[in-house]
């Protein structure tokens, strides 16, 4: 996945398989260019990083088996399943503007939808039903939907 810009341009959040699996870092992009942070550290891959406006970034994990969205604290803290599908493999999230909701393509039954949901996982709705894949979304800034 792209990398992710923190809400005040500082910090930058990406994927980075530096070992046998994929974990968020987070780099300092100010004078000092070489402060880097491991934020998950875990068996599983962890990729697809989501930075809000709240400070929470959103992720895509295979650690319990499968695909699933979880979200977590700037600093690395408060790791969270918000998906809890065993079936289903998600991806592809998105914040909204005001960091409150998640955009994000769940894969079911062999095809990629857009849904949204609240940040902490409740509230889902599905937005696309479509035999082509829908995914890979941006959301853009509030001031353009008006």
């Amino acid at each position: 996945g792209d990398p992710a810009w923190s809400p005040n341009g500082l910090f930058l959040a990406y994927s980075s398989r530096r070992a046998n699996t994929y974990d968020i870092h987070v780099s300092y992009t100010g004078p000092r260019v070489d402060e880097r942070r491991v934020l998950t550290n875990h068996p599983g891959n962890d990729w697809n990083p989501s930075w809000s406006a709240t400070n929470q970034i959103a992720f895509t994990s295979n650690r319990d088996g499968n695909w699933e969205l979880y979200v977590m604290n700037a600093n690395g803290s408060g790791q969270t399943n918000l998906t809890h599908t065993p079936t289903i493999a998600e991806n592809d999230a998105a914040w909204s503007p005001d960091g409150r909701r998640l955009a994000f393509a769940p894969e079911v039954s062999g095809n990629w939808d857009i849904y949204v949901m609240n940040g902490d996982g409740s509230g889902v709705v599905r937005l696309t039903s479509h035999v082509a894949d829908d995914r890979c979304m941006t959301v853009p800034p509030e001031d353009l939907l008006r």
